[in-house]
């Protein structure tokens, strides 16, 4: 009986790290070196869980870039006003 609640409190605790760790931003991103982009619309995934806009950036020496930029959890953008028709094809955006 011990070694059963012991291995399920060691799922849960483990299962815990593994959330939390899904939703740690500041273990991926650096905020302290925000960046600002130019760009245009490839294309706009508004899916779950998180929506991602990828765009086309030139760079200082002209050379084309792909960004994919991962957004925030849609149901928190639709609440915000988004929507599967918020960014176009071919639309410039910063």
């Amino acid at each position: 009986m011990i070694r059963s609640l012991t291995g399920t409190l060691a799922f849960v605790l483990a299962l815990g790290s593994a959330v939390d760790a899904h939703h740690a931003i500041t273990a991926i991103y650096d905020n302290s070196k925000p960046i600002t982009l130019q760009g245009t619309v490839v294309e706009f995934h508004f899916v779950n869980p998180h929506p991602f806009l990828t765009i086309d950036v030139v760079d200082d020496r002209g050379t084309h870039q792909s960004w994919q930029l991962e957004m925030d959890n849609r149901f928190e953008l639709v609440d915000v006003g988004m929507n599967g028709d918020t960014f176009k094809t071919g639309e410039r955006v910063v």
